[in-house]
């Protein structure tokens, strides 16, 4: 089975950059409402989760189809595992925060049970790092992570 590209570029890293800034941003927009108290701030925010969430999806079929490309029984092929498990964890909790908006208006996260949607987007954004450390891992090897 083939790698997906467009041009002979790899199309997954190409989409994973949408739903990485859309759902990063969605938290600053939340932020920015519990501190405005402006319902504005809370729908832009869910409506920014829905976009991530679509293009973690439109990025998830290449990335698993890339996956299935690497030969079984090598530690790219249990690195790459590791990463779209990780990936789809933070696309449930998203999910889980766009049920709880949804039922209480779109706009008003802080009626939701205090710090619900909060610690998701915490939690999720501490999952994406760990998922963007086994990202590299698959494409680079783990001797050309930047450690800090």
């Amino acid at each position: 089975m083939k790698r997906v590209t467009v041009a002979g570029h790899s199309l997954h890293p190409m989409l994973v950059v949408f739903p990485l800034g859309l759902l990063a941003t969605s938290l600053v927009w939340d932020l920015v409402f519990l501190a405005s108290d402006n319902l504005m701030w809370g729908a832009i925010a869910y409506w920014t989760i829905v976009a991530g969430v679509i293009g973690g999806l439109a990025a998830g079929v290449p990335g698993l189809i890339d996956w299935r490309a690497i030969p079984d029984g090598t530690r790219a092929k249990r690195v790459g595992a590791v990463h779209g498990i990780l990936n789809v964890a933070i696309l449930v909790l998203f999910v889980v925060s766009l049920v709880l908006r949804h039922g209480q208006g779109y706009t008003a996260p802080s009626l939701v049970s205090p710090g619900t949607m909060y610690l998701d987007e915490i939690a999720s954004t501490c999952l994406r790092t760990s998922a963007l450390k086994t990202a590299g891992e698959t494409l680079s090897g783990p001797s050309l992570i930047i450690r800090s």
